[in-house]
């Protein structure tokens, strides 16, 4: 029997792998489209389909070669290499598209579509992967198993590459074309999202009794008229992390704690709706002097907060755009051909932010916008809009990399990064970063303020008995098979540690979650567990905050004798040891291709939990039986340009002299300079690259 593979189990995926002889297959599908069981149902009870569709159940962290190692790396540099090679041939080289690329700047535009492009694909070639590992089960077969995926302009190179790999691929048409559907939806949740932020901003009005409406829009148009000052500013996105002057606080400011940026000259724009801007953080802001607005009525939970909505100027510059973006289109139609309406939808999407970005910082006169999500493709609409607007795009490396990856490559004008090591991946040559700024670990200010309260955790432990403690660093995880760190593997490592501790009356524990907001959700399988072990006072979790964290790994490292962080990310585990503190890293998703197995494994990386603590045993007991447990310094050259705590002050000098280059009315070319003199100045010409 022949086994046969679906992306997706719906109608037009049933009727296919019927019409094509494959209805005395064995089918096994990977999402469950609209209506797909009751289908197959149907076609089962008509005795059309032999035996029922059945779902294929993996995890990335389990798709394993042959060698036994990961292959998200090889994944991940597929998608990549794919993605690319679409947008060339596929996009690029389109009549419709080389007739749009005249308003705007062809690479980035090419940057735009192969990060788009990746987003439709990876869950295609991650099925492909899971579909090979899945039919290996089965033994031997007289031929390469069949996969039927969605009709689209990219499934001919997919099917090639199918077919590199082992499978015999095909794709199957769809009568209304899914990205239509996306079109539909995305008009669809506006509308709700508009009539939920009415309704909620009604519900905020009615409560607020001690303002009347006249005094609420009086201060609305105060502040929306103070944000909209024409003085040059600096203006970031909020991401979610802690608002706080603190500097043993990890903070979402950390670059203007350190800096001598006037605070009148910086504004925060908040966007998202899961972590709307909070009265009492607006409160702050306002008492800082720190301009603040909301780009939707979702983002803010007072009426009080200034809300900024694209007013003419967006709706001139869009109707401009989709004039020319119509006429391409009429063009293309009239001599036969229509391009793919995933071409179209994603073209419309990146207009539409063209706009809305360019209204929003000719309003506010924004000159420079700071922030770390530069990697995402909405920041190549928003950062060109900036370059229109005569601004600066700056970002910064907020987490170690250790491969090339398209849906992390950023888009920005200047780009600070921990140290030199990073340039082949940040810099790679598809990579739009124009510039690089070696500055350090944004955040080694911390590692000093935050020694006495890691301290002083350390000496409570030491009087609950405790004889040696290890700190634990999660890198966060979701419910999504897609990924490597899942829920359960997190819940699993968990488990581990604490077992020991509830075993052992001499030790201790101290985790610190990246997302604390969700970690009891994330771990609902062990609660009973992690009550038990807190309510032995010897398990401490550094777990307060909102959504992320307001506690520095540094601080959990300074309380213990060891610490261990995941792999896949190792952010946690770097700023642990910069801070002092020996760390390893436990990689039980295989990944040997990382660069840290080249040092040694068994002394700073582990792919197996009992390994490692073992080693970790060995450690405690005797520090020289494991010589350079922890120890990574050799990793570490070449990634951390400095350690000298001063990273967020550099970062700081840096925005503040461009900024004020800006102001006198020079171009973002002429300000670029004089700033990167003034920074090579100080700390020398290998900074900058």
């Amino acid at each position: 029997m022949r086994i046969v593979y679906v992306d997706i189990l719906n109608a037009a995926s049933l009727w296919a792998i019927v019409l094509r002889g494959h209805a005395g297959s064995q089918v096994f599908y990977f999402e469950l489209g609209a209506s797909g069981r009751v289908w197959a149902r149907l076609l089962k009870a008509m005795r059309i389909l032999n035996v029922a569709p059945e779902p294929v159940n993996f995890s990335m962290g389990g798709l394993i070669d042959k060698h036994g190692e990961c292959q998200y790396l090889r994944i991940k540099d597929d998608i990549r290499r794919l993605s690319f090679e679409l947008c060339d041939h596929e996009i690029a080289s389109s009549e419709f598209f080389q007739r749009i690329t005249n308003t705007f700047d062809i690479e980035s535009l090419r940057f735009f579509f192969s990060k788009s492009v990746a987003e439709e694909i990876q869950k295609t070639v991650i099925y492909f992967y899971a579909a090979l590992q899945h039919v290996s089960r089965f033994g031997q077969t007289d031929s390469p198993a069949a996969f039927l995926m969605e009709r689209e302009f990219w499934s001919m190179r997919l099917c090639c590459f199918a077919t590199e790999l082992g499978l015999e691929a095909s794709d199957y048409h769809v009568r209304i074309n899914r990205f239509f559907f996306s079109f539909y939806g995305i008009v669809r949740r506006k509308i709700a999202i508009r009539i939920r932020s009415c309704a909620s901003a009604f519900v905020r009005r009615c409560r607020v009794n001690r303002v009347s409406a006249k005094e609420t829009l009086a201060s609305q148009k105060t502040q929306a008229s103070q944000l909209a000052e024409k003085q040059p500013c600096l203006a970031a996105g909020y991401a979610g992390q802690t608002i706080t002057f603190d500097l043993d606080k990890r903070s979402a400011l950390f670059w203007l704690l350190k800096a001598n940026l006037l605070h009148k000259q910086v504004m925060l724009y908040f966007s998202r709706t899961d972590v709307p801007l909070s009265d009492t953080d607006a409160e702050l802001l306002k008492y800082e002097g720190i301009g603040y607005v909301a780009l939707n009525p979702a983002a803010r939970q007072s009426a009080l907060t200034p809300l900024w909505l694209p007013g003419k100027r967006y709706k001139h510059s869009m109707s401009l755009l989709i004039k020319n973006l119509l006429m391409a289109l009429a063009q293309v139609v009239r001599r036969g051909t229509f391009p793919p309406f995933f071409l179209i939808l994603n073209m419309v999407s990146f207009l539409h932010q063209y706009a809305y970005w360019i209204d929003f910082f000719d309003s506010h006169n924004v000159k420079i916008n700071f922030g770390n999500d530069d990697f995402l493709k909405t920041s190549i609409p928003r950062n060109l809009a900036l370059k229109h607007c005569g601004g600066v795009s700056i970002s910064y490396q907020y987490a170690n990399l250790w491969f090339s990856s398209i849906d992390l490559m950023y888009y920005s004008d200047v780009l600070f990064a921990f140290g030199p090591e990073y340039h082949r991946i940040l810099k790679e040559p598809r990579s739009l970063v124009k510039q690089l700024i070696y500055n350090g670990y944004p955040t080694d200010y911390s590692f000093s303020r935050t020694r006495q309260h890691g301290l002083a955790l350390r000496q409570e432990l030491k009087e609950q008995g405790i004889k040696f403690v290890i700190c634990f660093l999660d890198e966060n995880s979701v419910a999504d098979r897609l990924t490597l760190i899942s829920n359960d593997l997190l819940a699993r490592t968990y488990k581990f540690f604490i077992e020991k501790v509830l075993a052992d009356p001499t030790l201790g524990l101290v985790c610190k979650p990246g997302y604390p907001r969700t970690l009891r959700k994330r771990l609902s399988s062990i609660s009973e567990l992690l009550d038990a072990a807190v309510a032995t006072k010897r398990c401490v979790f550094l777990d307060s905050g909102t959504y992320l964290s307001d506690k520095y790994p540094s601080e959990a490292a300074q309380a213990a004798d060891a610490c261990v962080g995941l792999l896949l990310g190792g952010t946690a585990g770097m700023e642990s040891y910069l801070a002092g503190t020996p760390t390893v890293f436990l990689d039980e998703t295989k990944s040997y291709a990382h660069p840290l197995y080249e040092i040694g494994k068994g002394r700073v990386v582990f792919d197996n939990i009992d390994d490692l603590y073992c080693a970790i045993e060995a450690f405690r007991i005797a520090p020289a039986s494991v010589p350079d447990f922890g120890d990574l310094s050799t990793w570490l050259y070449g990634r951390v340009a400095f350690n000298d705590g001063n990273a967020a002050s550099r970062m700081g000098a840096y925005l503040g002299w461009l900024l004020e280059e800006l102001k006198t009315g020079r171009t973002r070319e002429d300000a670029l300079s004089i700033a990167n003199e003034r920074f090579i100045s100080h700390w020398g010409v290998e900074s900058i690259e």
